[in-house]
């Protein structure tokens, strides 16, 4: 009976030591779970499931959950830029959104907002010292970060021109293109934020114009070109520009052109273009002669209407004066005179550079460069006159052709009725 009764308080002390570890780790599993759910809750900086891979060139960094602010990485400048820098990164975001921070002396010099993926440049002053770079985020998930530990010199992109950025041994690198698309839109070079998509996309979009509504009411009052027109000839400009700075950068691979979109203040879709601006340019020109028509050949003070700008040669002779400190002074200068009516209900530009003028050999004739060449906005119903000059040959007669878009018109002029003997 006793061993039987020791048997039986060895059987239930064995299960008050179960019960008590099990009790035990329920405890401590609910405990940790609150724990957390608190810590959570009430902390400000929280970061979960992170590693960071540090070497001389980059900090790699992911984080699968963060709250609150996260130091990257400290970027030592050892000597002063005078014009400033910028520090690169690339980032993808899984969750949310969430800003990069650069401080120096405690104080915050740069912060990008970052949505999605992003390729851009954390701006720096450039004085020598430590840059403290952080991610702060109310919360954001699935982080990736890549940090180049450098500091890229800015340079003075108001000097550059088109002729610059066709010159072979102009070459930027990919933050240096960065860089310039930076500079564009902090300068509101062509009134839109231009942003660069992977590495051949680049989205143009055009914001407000409230401080151009001076030119918009006069483009549609007197010339008659509705926003969306204009919109569609700053895409051209800006196209030329941004698309020949790429085509010196490290990004244009392979003669590919890169896609360029440009979107209007709704956000849709204005023009988007794949080619080179010059193939463009031969493309149209192409079509508009195969469309151009051909009004004919007239003498001069014939009167002709084309398309209701109605032109007439009134007469010729020539001139004494010539340019100042030229290298090359012409023998002979001719001065045409032009009589332009607008006859439409739109206003329309009249312009010597619409004329062009060959001698009996089929030479071209320069356009002598007077500023008082013929070149002024006549307002519907209003007629103007103005002088068109070119270097005459001798070799007459001479054929003085105007050109539209949709049609040309040529005056016979002789030798004697310019008065050259």
């Amino acid at each position: 009976m006793i061993l039987y009764g020791k048997m039986k308080v060895k059987v239930s002390s064995r299960k008050d030591d179960f019960l008590t570890k099990r009790l035990f780790i329920i405890g401590t599993v609910i405990l940790s779970i609150v724990l957390v759910l608190s810590f959570s809750m009430f902390a400000d900086n929280l970061a979960i499931n992170t590693n960071k891979l540090t070497t001389k060139e980059t900090t790699q960094l992911t984080i699968g959950s963060l709250k609150g602010e996260y130091h990257v990485d400290t970027i030592y400048l050892a000597e002063a830029l005078s014009v400033g820098g910028d520090i690169p990164y690339e980032i993808t975001i899984g969750e949310g959104t969430l800003s990069l921070r650069v401080q120096f002396d405690g104080e915050l010099i740069s912060e990008e907002e970052v949505r999605n993926t992003s390729v851009g440049l954390l701006k720096i002053h450039g004085e020598a010292g430590n840059y403290e770079v952080s991610i702060l985020t109310e919360k954001a998930k699935d982080i990736k970060l890549t940090l180049r530990k450098e500091v890229i010199k800015d340079r003075d992109w108001s000097e550059f021109t088109l002729f610059d950025w066709g010159r072979k041994e102009i070459r930027l690198s990919d933050v240096e293109y960065q860089q310039y698309l930076n500079w564009v839109n902090e300068n509101e070079i062509f009134a839109a934020d231009v942003s660069l998509v992977g590495n051949d996309l680049l989205e143009v979009r055009f914001f407000e114009l409230e401080e151009y509504s001076d030119i918009l009411d006069f483009t549609e009052e007197i010339l008659s070109i509705e926003l969306q027109d204009l919109l569609t000839l700053n895409a051209e400009v800006a196209d030329l520009h941004l698309r020949e700075a790429y085509k010196a950068s490290t990004y244009y691979q392979n003669q590919q052109e890169p896609t360029i979109q440009f979107f209007d203040l709704e956000g849709d879709l204005i023009v988007e273009y794949n080619t080179s601006s010059e193939q463009r340019r031969i493309e149209k020109e192409q079509e508009e002669e195969r469309n151009r028509v051909n009004l004919g050949t007239f003498r001069m003070r014939e009167p002709i209407d084309i398309n209701g700008d109605v032109i007439t040669i009134t007469g010729g002779t020539t001139v004494a004066r010539r340019l100042e400190n030229e290298l090359y002074s012409p023998n002979i200068v001719v001065r045409l005179g032009i009589q332009f009516e607008n006859i439409r209900d739109v206003g329309t530009f009249a312009s010597a550079k619409l004329f062009s003028i060959k001698d009996s050999w089929g030479q071209e004739l320069e356009i002598y460069p007077f500023e008082e060449n013929l070149g002024e906005i006549v307002k519907a119903g209003e007629e103007t006159h103005g002088p068109v000059y070119f270097v005459a040959s001798g070799k007459g007669p001479y054929e003085v052709t105007y050109t539209t878009t949709k049609a040309k018109v040529t005056w016979v002029v002789s030798d004697r009725e310019l008065g050259i003997y």
